[in-house]
């Protein structure tokens, strides 16, 4: 039993030595397939995969602290940078001592630009703030805060006196006004 020989194990020694370099050849191919396999399944991680995250939306205005004389008008126009929706711009006014049409009116609405009317008299304090707010996303938006001029009134007293003997002030006065713009 112990000395019986096989057909397997009574190969010649060139044999063997070739299955083994076979073998090995055979493994190398194997590791080499599978490191290929393995850095394959990692490419996006080495590459990087596309952001998926959009822009954040921003929206500006033209004007950032204009003034305006009471009575007078604004144009303000808007950028909105990534706003795939293309939805535009609402406006608004509000201020610290007015409301509704004390604060001015918004005439020419768009999207993207409006025009502002200061009031015929202006609130205390002189200041209006204008907001152009996202309408894809309302949480964005932009202000403005607008100062109030007044139109100054000037105003002459150029009286001619007339001395008595006892230095008495004789009327008529004139007054002459006029408004500066």
């Amino acid at each position: 039993m112990f000395g019986a020989q096989t057909d397997l194990f009574s190969c010649p020694l060139a044999r063997w030595t070739t299955v083994i370099r076979h073998l090995q050849r055979a493994a190398n191919i194997s590791v080499v397939i599978l490191a290929v396999l393995w850095l394959t399944s990692c490419s996006g991680l080495v590459q990087g995969q596309p952001n998926t995250t959009p822009a954040p939306l921003v929206v500006s205005l033209s004007l950032t602290s204009p003034s305006v004389q009471i009575s007078q008008s604004l144009n303000f126009s808007a950028t909105v940078q990534n706003d795939s929706s293309n939805k535009g711009l609402t406006w608004s006014l509000s201020g610290a001592g007015c409301s509704g049409a004390a604060c001015g009116t918004l005439s020419n609405i768009s999207a993207l630009s409006v025009t502002y009317t200061a009031p015929p008299t202006a609130p205390s304090p002189a200041t209006v703030t204008i907001t152009a707010t996202s309408v894809a996303e309302p949480s964005k938006s932009a202000t403005s805060t607008i100062t109030l001029r007044f139109s100054y009134l000037l105003i002459l007293l150029a009286p001619p006196f007339s001395y008595l003997s006892r230095q008495t002030l004789r009327p008529p006065f004139k007054m002459t006004h006029r408004a500066k713009g």
